[in-house]
């Protein structure tokens, strides 16, 4: 099993699973540690294509399955893959399992096995975490009624589609240039 982590709370939760046979006769369920309940895998959910979901290639992920140095599955022939999404309403690490039971045979016992992984979800960041320190500085001498004051402003981490503005009070407002 892969899961996308680390995510934000509300955002998807990619999760594949991967199996190298698919028996219709067991019960698969993936179970995502929260109130929902377990959701029930069957055959009708198998991807057809071979190729594997971006945010596997990109890292961005917490895994069961056997990868090489370079982050690739160490083979992905013959395996069977079902895509599922799930969100988290809360901030923490959720363990995400497959539970695979059922008979094995006709008359033998009912085997249990179960696969983990935990997924990082994190709070969204306020936009004070984004741009981090903000200074505003002013000329240090006093200044006469309608006499123009020369500001600076400083921001640790500028970001491009954030508009900054300095409020003066009493509905006087400037945009200023990064």
């Amino acid at each position: 099993m892969i899961a996308r982590s680390p995510v934000y709370v509300d955002d998807p939760v990619d999760i594949l699973v991967l199996t190298q046979t698919f028996w219709n006769s067991l019960d698969y369920h993936v179970s995502f540690n929260d109130v929902d309940e377990p959701c029930r895998v069957d055959d009708s959910m198998i991807l057809r294509n071979d190729s594997l979901p971006v945010w596997v290639a990109q890292g961005d992920f917490v895994s069961s399955a056997e990868f090489d140095n370079d982050g690739h599955l160490t083979s992905t022939r013959g395996l069977t893959r079902v895509a599922l999404t799930h969100r988290y309403a809360l901030a923490g690490i959720h363990v995400v399992k497959l539970q695979v039971s059922g008979q094995l045979t006709l008359r033998g016992p009912i085997r249990r096995a179960e696969v983990a992984v935990s997924v990082v979800v994190r709070d969204w960041p306020s936009l004070g975490d984004v741009i981090g320190h903000v200074t505003l500085a002013s000329q240090s001498q006093p200044a006469y009624v309608n006499e123009s004051v020369r500001f600076v402003y400083a921001v640790e981490n500028v970001l491009q589609n954030v508009s900054y503005r300095v409020h003066f009070g009493a509905d006087s407002e400037k945009k200023v240039r990064k």
